[in-house]
Formats: structure tokens, sequence, C-alpha cells
């Protein structure tokens, strides 16, 4: 089911609605600044294994955290002062920041256990902070691509063909209208105290 949203003035009981289905173990999908993405409950083992499942992705590959805060991140990450600087200034942004998990994060993703790291994202759109801090954690997420969809690359996404093709998986998509994608986000390694290592140049603009 499509539920159509104001970016300027979202609906509250949108966003109840939205967060309800993701406690309840339920993907939802959603418009972000740089793809439309499947978003879920990280402490959720149904929610992680539906994601891998539906992406057919092995169990080692890393899908990004959504924070609404530096303070949410903090909690599932281990934030050094120097890279706390460098995110503050950065987030929220066209970024993903991969950093040390912290245990807590580590037990309920695989991919976490092996490498002890994690991707965090902070987004730039309100309206999906905002979504986050109702749901009260932060959200896994990852893109969803043409093989997904079983479209040809290069075609535009619109929520209706995501509908089409995932209804009879995902109970819910937002759709804020007319979404303006900025291209992959820009990722920075700060998994240890070495010097960051830029792995790919995105739409963040770096340093």
């Amino acid at each position: 089911m499509i539920q159509y949203i104001l970016p300027e003035n979202c609906d509250d009981r949108i966003l109840e609605y939205a967060a309800k289905h993701l406690k309840n173990g339920e993907l939802i999908i959603i418009p972000s600044d740089t793809n439309w993405i499947l978003i879920g409950d990280i402490r959720q083992k149904k929610t992680i294994e539906k994601i891998y499942r539906l992406k057919n992705e092995d169990k080692q590959k890393h899908f990004s955290l959504l924070c609404s805060s530096l303070k949410m991140a903090n909690e599932v990450a281990i934030i050094s002062s120097p890279v706390f600087k460098t995110m503050k200034r950065k987030m929220p942004g066209h970024f993903t920041f991969i950093l040390p998990a912290q245990k807590s994060i580590t037990k309920y993703l695989k991919a976490s256990k092996t490498d002890h790291q994690v991707g965090i994202r902070i987004i730039p759109i309100n309206w999906i902070n905002q979504l986050i801090d109702n749901f009260a954690g932060p959200l896994i997420s990852t893109n969803i691509d043409h093989n997904l969809l079983g479209s040809t690359e290069g075609d535009d996404i619109y929520s209706y063909l995501i509908e089409e093709s995932l209804s009879h998986e995902i109970p819910l998509i937002l759709d804020s209208g007319e979404s303006e994608f900025v291209g992959a986000s820009t990722i920075l390694d700060f998994s240890d105290d070495a010097e960051e290592i830029l792995i790919r140049q995105g739409a963040g603009i770096w340093p």
C-alpha cells in the first residue's frame, strides 16, 4: 500500500503508522536522498533475514544503518572525538561513515560480527529523521535496485512500480512525490585509528 506524504508538513499519523509496521518486524520502502530504499528494524532476526533473502545477498554483505542524530549513531558505533567532529560537519549529508561497531549491534548483524564494522548514515531529509525518532532507534537500509524489481537498468523507479513488484512482500511504501535523487553517497572508512580512507566518491563533497 502506498501512503503519500508532504515532506514539508508530514502527517504524524503516517509516521506513527509506518513506525508500527517497523516495530512489528515488517519492512517498508521510502525514498531517500540517494535512492528508493528498503528499511527495517535491526534488532529483529526475521527482518534481517528477509532483507538478505529479498536482495539475494550473502550474510557477510553490509547494509547501512540509518540514524537520526549523532547521539543515536554513538549507540551503534564507536566514534572517536576527531571523527565525531568530522561527522558533525558533514551530517546530515550524502555520506556513509564506516566505523567500529558497538557490541550491542554485532550480536544482530552477522557481517558486523566478522569485521566489527558498521556503516552509518544520517540522511538530510527531515521527515525520514522524524520517522526514525518515532520508531526510536536506528534502521537497517538497502537500495531498491532493478534486479529486485525485475525492471530494466536505467529506467526510472516509481512507487507504483515498486508496489506492483513487491506488494506481496512489503506492506507499506511512503511516497513524498517527485523525489530527486542525488546519486550514490560518499563512503568514508574510519574503522581504525589511521587516517580516513575514501572508499567511494559520491554526492557528498569530500574533504
